[in-house]
């Protein structure tokens, strides 16, 4: 999600497919696939305060899997 974000803030700002492949370290492919996926979606640049709380509440769970699979010391 965070690569989605930076790819949907510099196509806000006006930035170039391209440079913003370069800026982000993918292939302009995988910009143009993920702006392809973000139109399908319904998604826009600023995400709306219900995506920004999914996102929060995937990583709080995430955490807490790995918590209790030992993968992750708590706190």
């Amino acid at each position: 999600m965070r690569q989605v974000r930076k790819i949907l803030r510099l196509v806000w700002a006006g930035i170039s497919n391209h440079q913003i492949a370069r800026r982000t370290g993918v292939v302009p492919a995988t910009v143009r696939a993920t702006l392809q996926r973000v139109a399908a979606s319904g998604l826009s640049w600023p995400l709306g305060g219900d995506v920004t709380e999914m996102v929060d509440s995937t990583k709080a769970k995430r955490l807490q899997q790995q918590e209790i699979l030992g993968l992750q010391s708590p706190g």
